[in-house]
């Protein structure tokens, strides 16, 4: 009978993998094997195992065995033992494979040999990571020591011996490998179905290089990307939070940035090795700032993993309005700009927190939307946090014996189609498999109550009525219902609206006519109280002086005692900054002290330097320039003013070049090495343009060393300037085919009419600015890789 007919693998006691092997790698003929006799395979042995450190020699004993070669063969010849003649065969070394299996094929690959070593005790312990069966997963060690873990943090469990848990790793491959959804996940469940342990698996799965950390048949898994894992905790901030209604807009500001701070912190500490010389000191507060993370990563020519665990956490701890201040807080100090980011600086994330109702923190905002996926209720994904059915069984199967049905004896719900769309508490479920192993009885531990396992379905929501909820979030202007009537007997709405959905719809008006009757938005501030404190904000979230006495009225606002300006995220600076008296030098330089969590600007270079010089922690995610680059300011002794810092650490910068002045420097040599991963030039002249190739030379030089940086990852370029642009557009597209780099792109829409006036050049500046990131993602890309 030729080998063909057996599923045959040979295997070497206490040895893995790299002793199993098909005849044909020992050195025989798959079609004579059956005349082969056992002695010949146990010489060929011998002679494979000179060398090993294990220090032992082949022995002469072999045993007919049955190991199937499932997820992790390995595991099953752990387990092998020569002393249950059961399982293992004593078999005579000169006997013949056709003697000892006949006609016994097997259609499918097994172990059907396992080899002796000399002297066979005491035992070899196994290392690493073996897989049982399902998802479950031993870490080797001497095999009467059984644990399971039930600290909800990865690294805890694949440090002790003996430990089992479920492993999620091939979860991590769909949810990050090669192909998959760029967009952040969201998952939410209560407490103890393992989130934090989910997440602690992906910080592990990005951050190690070990095998050691995953199980053996998973190596393979685990070749990818190696990129530092932030891991931001909001139950933390949740703490530092006034409870209840307790605090103002101001202690929330406060305790945002020291969470932002101290696990920015955390995050230089766990990855000081790779850090280095380049790890920041704990005193410098820019860089614990997520803006200065991100200069760092990208300085350092890697990406970032996000995971933010417990985000529904601080809406918990505040009430009333104050949950509408802790939502706008954290995405305008960290999940805003992370979720900016995603697909670039950060290369992937995850999101975990529990359910708080109808409560959906940051779904009114159409970023969150476009850059997030909620997988809740997604019966596929069901099983990323929490235990299935087969999960508690095969965890009772490794711990308490193969026979022992775990799931039956808790009467869990054994239902084909209710089984795939529910988990269970991970936390009750290895609370009462530690106790079992602890010699308590199962009906004294079900006795507690807290320790019967709970479970959530996906059946509970279908796929429509997923649908139909998202979209009714959408057209909300904030889903943050009040659990509060303080103050609310001010607000007089349509007869049966409750005050809540009435404040609701000022926030929705504030947002939407901000900035067409501003006028009429700061009046909404005299209704009343409640009023006051949701349009506050929004009504200070931008400003812009187009005029000086538009900058007398900004500057007095930053001498006000309450600062309205530390609820400014956006700044115009159309007047500010053109004139470098004594006065307006000082006017600018109290704004930036003010204007404290600023994070996009607009207008001429002298205003961020201004800015800086008043704050020297500025920093800034978006960067419109209205001066052309040739106007920049320098300082006395020839560097640079503090902007070079702030412009360079910029994510989305617009600059503006001089198309008329040929041959004058375009860009001062440092701008070449800014950090923007969205860049807007326009060519700008207030005169019809010659268009030369000399000039298109001239132009395409200057902006090529921008194409040698890696974080970017669009350069849009637009004329601007009177009269016929189709050369310039031609010459774009020669460009990008010439140097091949489909980051270019093009937008000539817009032709300048001839002989605008300055107060014309800022109203399309201010269009531009209006259409707000997106600004950015205008035009089209002019090459394509074929």
């Amino acid at each position: 009978m030729s080998a063909s007919a057996y599923g045959i693998v040979f295997a070497l006691q206490y040895h893995g993998s790299r002793f199993m092997l098909r005849p044909g790698l020992v050195g025989f003929d798959p079609k004579s094997l059956g005349d082969v006799k056992l002695e010949t395979i146990i010489d060929a042995y011998t002679n494979l195992h000179r060398g090993c450190p294990c220090g032992r020699s082949v022995g002469p004993r072999v045993w007919k065995v049955d190991i199937p070669w499932e997820q992790d063969v390995l595991a099953g010849l752990q387990d092998f033992d020569p002393d249950d003649t059961a399982s293992a065969q004593p078999l005579d070394p000169a006997a013949s494979i056709h003697s000892v299996f006949g006609a016994d094929a097997t259609a499918s690959v097994s172990i059907r040999l396992v080899i002796s070593i000399e002297p066979m005790y005491p035992a070899i312990m196994y290392k690493g990571i073996a897989r049982l069966k399902g998802d479950v997963c031993r870490v080797a060690g001497d095999l009467r020591v059984k644990s399971v873990p039930t600290k909800p943090d990865y690294s805890t469990f694949v440090a002790r011996e003996g430990s089992v848990f479920i492993d999620k790793a091939d979860i991590v491959r769909s949810l990050f490998g090669k192909g998959s959804d760029f967009r952040m996940p969201i998952i939410r469940r209560d407490s103890g179905y393992g989130k934090t342990a989910f997440l602690s698996l992906v910080a592990a799965w990005f951050r190690t290089s070990s095998p050691d950390m995953f199980c053996a048949s998973r190596t393979c898994l685990i070749r990818g990307p190696r990129y530092p894992t932030l891991i931001l905790d909001l139950a933390t901030l949740a703490q530092e939070l006034p409870e209840g209604q307790n605090g103002t807009h101001t202690d929330i500001i406060c305790a945002c940035k020291t969470f932002v701070a101290s696990s920015i912190e955390r995050f230089y500490e766990e990855n000081a090795d790779m850090l280095g010389e380049n790890r920041p000191s704990s005193a410098d507060e820019w860089m614990h700032s997520y803006r200065g993370l991100r200069a760092l990563i990208l300085e350092l020519g890697t990406r970032l993993v996000v995971v933010f665990d417990n985000y529904t956490a601080p809406f918990e701890r505040v009430g009333g309005m104050l949950r509408q201040d802790t939502e706008f807080e954290i995405w305008a100090q960290i999940l805003g700009l992370v979720i900016s980011d995603l697909g670039s600086v950060v290369w992937r994330g995850f999101m975990t927190g529990r359910p708080l109702g109808d409560i959906l923190p940051f779904t009114n905002r159409p970023l969150f939307g476009e850059r997030t996926r909620d997988i809740t209720n997604d019966p596929d994904h069901v099983n990323v946090i929490g235990f299935s059915y087969d999960d508690v069984v095969h965890l009772g199967n490794a711990l308490l014996g193969k026979s022992y049905d775990l799931a039956a004896a808790m009467k869990l719900e054994h239902n084909a189609t209710e089984m795939t769309r529910t988990v269970y508490c991970a936390r009750q479920v290895t609370s009462v498999l530690s106790e079992l192993l602890n010699g308590s009885k199962l009906d004294d531990i079900l006795a507690d109550e807290s320790l019967v396992p709970t479970s959530f379905s996906t059946s509970c929501t279908t796929d429509t009525g997923l649908s139909e909820q998202s979209s009714a979030l959408q057209d909300t202007p904030h889903n943050f219902p009040s659990d509060s009537r303080l103050h609310m007997d001010a607000v007089k709405g349509p007869p049966n609206l409750p005050p809540e959905i009435t404040l609701l719809i000022a926030e929705h008006a504030a947002l939407r006519e901000l900035h067409t009757e501003r006028a009429w938005v700061a009046s909404l501030c005299l209704v009343c109280w409640s009023f006051k404190r949701v349009v506050t904000p929004i009504l200070y979230s931008s400003v812009t002086t187009r005029s000086d006495a538009d900058a007398r009225q900004i500057v007095a606002l930053a001498q006000r005692p309450d600062n309205p300006l530390q609820y400014t995220r956006s700044v115009q600076l159309f007047q500010l900054g053109t004139t470098y008296t004594a006065g307006a030098t000082d006017q600018i330089m109290r704004l930036g002290q003010a204007l404290t969590n600023v994070s996009r600007f607009a207008g001429h270079d002298g205003a961020i330097d201004g800015l800086a010089h008043g704050n020297p922690t500025l920093q800034l995610s978006t960067i419109f320039i209205t001066s052309t680059t040739d106007e920049w300011s320098e300082c006395d002794d020839g560097a640079l003013c503090p902007s070079r810092r702030i412009i360079q650490s910029a994510q989305r910068l617009h600059l503006v070049i001089d198309f008329s002045m040929e041959g004058v420097p375009i860009f001062p040599d440092w701008l070449h090495s800014c950090e923007a991963a969205y860049l807007i030039v326009d060519a700008f002249s207030k005169y019809e343009s010659t268009e030369s190739d000399e000039l298109f030379t001239w132009f395409y030089e200057a902006l090529e060393p921008f194409l040698r940086s890696r974080s970017l990852q669009r350069i849009l370029l637009r004329p601007r300037y009177p009269g016929n642009t189709e050369a310039f557009s031609s010459g774009v597209v020669a460009w990008a085919e010439r140097v091949r780099d489909s980051r270019i792109c093009l937008d000539d829409s817009f032709v300048s009419p001839p002989g605008l006036e300055w107060m014309q050049f800022m109203d399309i500046d201010m269009d531009d600015v209006l259409v707000g990131d997106a600004l950015w993602e205008h035009g089209q890309q002019v090459w394509r890789p074929s």
